[in-house]
């Protein structure tokens, strides 16, 4: 069976994060910022920022039915790398 992917996209995704003091104390004697962003759309607007690439297959019994599939993410862990086309050419590149 040739299967073809028709959709491919980004997308964003805040997983709730809150460092406890100890780490955040950690990082900044060492002068590593805490990777926190603020997106106040989101369900948690605090934490870790993640985009993914995602799809959909086609269900085997349904042909009418998509489900979704997450290909890759990449997660936003050092200041300054949150951009969506690096974390895209990042996951391109694997």
């Amino acid at each position: 069976m040739i299967r073809q992917v028709f959709v491919v996209v980004v997308d964003e995704h805040i997983q709730q994060y809150e460092p406890t003091t100890q780490t955040q104390a950690v990082a900044a004697a060492n002068g590593e910022p805490i990777p926190k962003v603020y997106i106040p759309r989101k369900p948690h607007p605090n934490g870790l920022l993640a985009h993914l690439l995602a799809s959909y297959v086609i269900h085997p019994a349904r042909p009418e039915a998509r489900l979704p599939f997450v290909v890759d993410f990449e997660y936003h862990l050092t200041v300054g790398d949150a951009a969506p086309e690096k974390a895209l050419l990042a996951m391109y590149q694997r």
